[in-house]
C-alpha cells in the first residue's frame, strides 16, 4: 500500500509558506522607536579581523599530522575561515588535494572534501569524484551537488547508470536525479519518466523524479500529468503531486487547462502548486478559482488568492482584499495590507482604498483594526488619527501598540489632546498599580511600549502640555515599572526644552545618573529599588546635552573621562552631550584591525 509521505508534504507546504513570509517579517518590524536613533551616537568603526598567513600555514602542517582529529580540524578551519571572508586561503587547495589522495579515515576525507568545495576548487573535481565514487553516501552527498554546479561531465555517465539500475538505493538515486536536473541532461528523460510513472517507486523518489524531469522538459508532459492526476483519493496525493510538479515550467492551452483542474484539488499541497504555476503564467488564468481559494481553510491558498486579487482588478477585488485584513492568519493579513497599499500607490486607487480601509479601522475586529491602522499610517492618511486615539483603549495589544505607533508616525496635531488624556489616565492607573478589568490578560510590557510611542510623539511635536506627565515618569517608583515609557519621557523632555537649560529639570535628569556616579549616601537612598535602567540613564545624558546644561559637564565627563569613542554606549552618549554643550569636536576614530587568536584550534604565535 502506498502511503502519503507526510514529512515530504510538510516540507513542501513549508516552502510554499516561505513564499509568502515577507509580510510577516515586515509587520513585526513596523513598530519602531526613533528615540534610539535620535541622535545617531558616535561609534567605533567595526573591527577588521585579520587571519595571519602563519596561522593557516600551521593548519596545513596539521593536515600532515598522524592524528586524524588534527587533519579533520585543519580542513574544517580552512573551510570556516574562507566562509568568514578571509582572503588567500585558495593557496591551501594543492595541500588539500594532496591530503585527499592519501589514505584517510572517512571523517577526514569528508572534511577535506567540504573544504575544497567551500574554496570552489573546480580543479579538484576529478579527484573529488574519484573519492566520492568509492566513498560513503555522506561523502557523495557533499561532493555531487558541487560536481553538478561545476558541470563535471564524467559524473553524468555515473548518474545515468544509477538512474537506470533498479537496485539503486534511494539516497543515491535522489543524488543522481538532482545532478542530472542541475545540468539539464536530456538523456535522463526516459529514465526519469519511468520512475515518475511507476507505481512501485516510493513517493519521495517519485516526487524527486518529477521535479527533475520538469527542469529538463518544459513541454510535452501534459498526458503524463493527467494520468498521474486520475486518482482523486487520499492515496493518490503523491501521484497528483508528481503530476502537478511535471508542469511547473509548462505553458500552453493543454497545460493551462490541466493546471486549472488541478487548482481545484481537495489537497492543498496539490492545489497550491497548480495555482502558483497559473499565477506565474498569467494571474487571470487563476481567476476561476479565486473565490474557492478565499474560502479555503489553508492559509497558503488564501494568500495566493490575495495575489490574484492584487493583479486582477475587478469590481469586488478591493472589498475582498479589505476583508482579508481580518484573516485568521497573519501572513494573509499582511499580504492583503501590502496589496492594498500597492493598489493605492501604484494602481491609482488611493481614494477607494482609503474608503475601504477606513471602514475596517472603524470595525470591531481587532485584526482588521491593526492592519488598517498600519496601512492608513503608511499612506499618510491623517484623518485616521481620530479613530486611532479611540483605539488606544483597545483590549488587544496588537491594536493599542500599533495605533500608538501610527499616531507617532502620522504626527497629526489634533490627536495630541486625546492622546495626552489617555496617557495621563494610564499614568494614574500605573501609579497605584491598578489593572483595568478589560486588560487583565495584557502583558504590562505592551502597555509600556504603547506609552513610549505616545511620549515620543509628544516630544517630537514639542507638546508642552505633556511636560507634567513626562516629568512624573522620570523618577523611579516601585509601582511604575515602565522602563520604555520612562526612557521615552527622559528623551522627550530634552527635545521639549532643547537649547534651554531648565534648572529643576536638569537636576531631575542628573539624579537618574546617581546610581553609578553619585555619592554613597545618594545611592543608599535608592537601594529599595532596582538599579536605574541603562536606557533611561542614556536618555538623561542625551537630554542634558540637548538642554546645553553647562552645569552638568562635570557629571557628564565622568561617563567619558578620556573623551574617546569606545564600545560603551553610555560613554559615547556622554561624548555627544559634551560636544553639544562645549562644541568641542568629537574625536575621530580609525578602523581597527584585530588578529583572531581565539576559537581556532591552532594559532601561530607572532
Amino acid at each position: 500500500m502506498t502511503t502519503t509521505p507526510r514529512p515530504f508534504l510538510t516540507c513542501l507546504l513549508t516552502v510554499c509558506l516561505l513564499m509568502w513570509a515577507g509580510p510577516v517579517a515586515a509587520q513585526s518590524e513596523w513598530i519602531d522607536s526613533p528615540m534610539y536613533r535620535d541622535p545617531d551616537l558616535p561609534f567605533l568603526p567595526p573591527v577588521v579581523y585579520v587571519l595571519p598567513e602563519a596561522t593557516w600555514r600551521l593548519w596545513l602542517k596539521a593536515l600532515e599530522r598522524p592524528e586524524a582529529d588534527f587533519r579533520c580540524k585543519a580542513a574544517d578551519a580552512i573551510a570556516l575561515a574562507h566562509r568568514l571572508g578571509f582572503k588567500g586561503l585558495e593557496a591551501t587547495i594543492p595541500n588539500l588535494v594532496a591530503a585527499s589522495k592519501r589514505e584517510q579515515p572517512p571523517v577526514v576525507r569528508l572534511a577535506i572534501a567540504r573544504a575544497l568545495i567551500a574554496l570552489d576548487a573546480k580543479q579538484a573535481a576529478s579527484d573529488l569524484w574519484e573519492r566520492a565514487a568509492t566513498g560513503g553516501i555522506d561523502l557523495r552527498e557533499a561532493v555531487e551537488p558541487a560536481l553538478a554546479r561545476w558541470d563535471h561531465v564524467p559524473t553524468r555517465t555515473a548518474w545515468l547508470e544509477r538512474l537506470s539500475d533498479p537496485a539503486t538505493q534511494p539516497r543515491n538515486l535522489v543524488l543522481a536525479m538532482r545532478g542530472l536536473a542541475a545540468v539539464r541532461e536530456t538523456r535522463a528523460v526516459d529514465g526519469l519518466r519511468k520512475r515518475v510513472m511507476s507505481t512501485q517507486t516510493i513517493a519521495p523518489v517519485r516526487l524527486e523524479a518529477a521535479l527533475a524531469l520538469s527542469l529538463i522538459r518544459t513541454e510535452g508532459l501534459e498526458n503524463d500529468a493527467k494520468t498521474l492526476s486520475a486518482d482523486p483519493s487520499p492515496r493518490g496525493i503523491p501521484a497528483r503531486l508528481a503530476g502537478v510538479s511535471l508542469l511547473r515550467r509548462h505553458q500552453g492551452k493543454a497545460a493551462v487547462d490541466l493546471l486549472q483542474t488541478m487548482a481545484k484539488d481537495k489537497d492543498p499541497s496539490v492545489a497550491a502548486l497548480a495555482v502558483a504555476r497559473l499565477i506565474a503564467i498569467d494571474p487571470k488564468l487563476a481567476s476561476g478559482v479565486r473565490d474557492s481559494l478565499l474560502a479555503n481553510r489553508d492559509p497558503v491558498l488564501r494568500a495566493q488568492a490575495t495575489e490574484i486579487l492584487l493583479k486582477v482588478v475587478t469590481a469586488d477585488s478591493l472589498a475582498l482584499l479589505t476583508r482579508q485584513l481580518d484573516d485568521p492568519h497573519s501572513t494573509v493579513r499582511g499580504k492583503a495590507r501590502l496589496a492594498l497599499n500597492e493598489r493605492a500607490v501604484k494602481g491609482g486607487q488611493r481614494k477607494e482604498v482609503i474608503e475601504n480601509v477606513t471602514s475596517a479601522l472603524a470595525s470591531k475586529q481587532w485584526r482588521a483594526q491593526q492592519q488598517a491602522a498600519m496601512l492608513l499610517t503608511d499612506l499618510g492618511h491623517k484623518p485616521a488619527a481620530a479613530r486611532m486615539v479611540e483605539l488606544l483603549r483597545a483590549d488587544r495589544p496588537e491594536v493599542f501598540v500599533t495605533v500608538a505607533c501610527g499616531l507617532r508616525r502620522l504626527a497629526e496635531p489634533t490627536s495630541l489632546p486625546g492622546a495626552l488624556a489617555y496617557l495621563e489616565e494610564e499614568y494614574k492607573r500605573f501609579s497605584v498599580g491598578k489593572q483595568l478589568p478589560s486588560r487583565e490578560s495584557v502583558i504590562p510590557i505592551m502597555e509600556d511600549h504603547q506609552l513610549s510611542q505616545l511620549l515620543q510623539l509628544m516630544g517630537k511635536q514639542k507638546y508642552i502640555r505633556a511636560e507634567a506627565v513626562m516629568r512624573s515618569l522620570v523618577p523611579r517608583n516601585s509601582a511604575i515599572m515602565t522602563s520604555e515609557a520612562r526612557t521615552a519621557a527622559a528623551w522627550a523632555l530634552g527635545i521639549l526644552h532643547e537649547v534651554k537649560s531648565v534648572a529643576d529639570l536638569t537636576g531631575a535628569l542628573e539624579k537618574r545618573l546617581a546610581d553609578l556616579t553619585g555619592a554613597l549616601e545618594e545611592r543608599l537612598n535608592d537601594m529599595a529599588l532596582p538599579p536605574e535602567s541603562t536606557a533611561v540613564r542614556q536618555m538623561c545624558v542625551i537630554s542634558l546635552g540637548r538642554l546645553k546644561a553647562k552645569g552638568s559637564l562635570p557629571l557628564l565627563k565622568k561617563f567619558a573621562p578620556q573623551y574617546e569613542i569606545t564600545e560603551d554606549l553610555m560613554s559615547n552618549a556622554g561624548i555627544w552631550a559634551i560636544q553639544q554643550i562645549t562644541l568641542e569636536p568629537i574625536p575621530a576614530s580609525k578602523p581597527r584591525e584585530a588578529i583572531i587568536t581565539r576559537n581556532w584550534f591552532l594559532v601561530a604565535n607572532e
